[in-house]
């Protein structure tokens, strides 16, 4: 069954789970911790979602510096894509 979308592993036993949300305080499968996992995957969203609201106001340094958060905390394909395109608006921006 081909699966689709963003899917989170336990980083021991590799057990695959739908979303951050849905990540476990402990790994059913090995016991493994993973709450502190989970608070860095749910603190990249946030900051990623605070990004685009800074990027819609108008407000590009701030989005940058929240796209860049988020990546740092989780190095994904969309977090590198966003930090890309508000340093690009935001140059944009500063040659008028």
């Amino acid at each position: 069954m081909p699966r689709t979308g963003i899917e989170f592993c336990c980083p021991v036993c590799r057990r695959i789970f739908d979303a951050p949300e849905n990540l476990p305080k402990y790994c059913p499968r090995c016991e493994t911790a993973l709450s502190l996992l989970k608070s860095i995957l749910l603190d990249s969203e946030h900051s990623y979602r605070k990004g685009c609201e800074s990027m819609r106001s108008g407000d590009y340094a701030s989005a940058c510096i929240l796209f860049e958060h988020s990546y740092q905390l989780w190095h994904t394909e969309k977090f590198h894509r966003a930090v890309f395109f508000s340093r690009l608006v935001m140059n944009l921006h500063n040659l008028r």
